[in-house]
């Protein structure tokens, strides 16, 4: 009996048991799943810097009063109060673009990993 499990540690690694593949393959879908989820969080943080940009024309360029919003309250504000609210609006979006798309491409090199590695697999399967 003792022989037989010696036996099993002999395994050459390069023939992958079937619940390494499967951990392989899971894994991959985790990660297929993140880059889908990442991606959508980068397009609407694309979408918010291109809002803040066309408010920053807008106040910019404004004469009369300054509106903005405050919970659900609209309130008068000076324009440099506002043009200062929108800049670090477009600073916090553009550190979180930034955390995105490191995410983004760490996870590519990810899934590309773990794509050769089920490539590998899959002839000996």
């Amino acid at each position: 009996m003792l022989m037989k499990s010696d036996n099993m540690d002999e395994k050459p690694q390069s023939n992958p048991n079937a619940q390494q593949v499967e951990k392989i393959v899971m894994e991959y879908q985790t990660v297929a799943e993140q880059l889908r989820s990442i991606s959508m969080q980068i397009d609407q943080l694309n979408l918010q810097k291109d809002e803040l940009s066309s408010a920053e024309k807008e106040v910019g360029n404004a004469a009369g009063k300054i509106y903005r919003g405050i919970g659900g309250v609209i309130v008068e504000t000076q324009k440099e109060d506002a043009l200062a609210d929108i800049k670090d609006k477009m600073e916090l979006n553009e550190l979180r673009l930034k955390t995105a798309n490191k995410q983004y491409t760490d996870l590519k090199n990810r899934e590309k990993e773990l794509r050769e590695k089920i490539s590998g697999i899959a002839p000996q399967a």
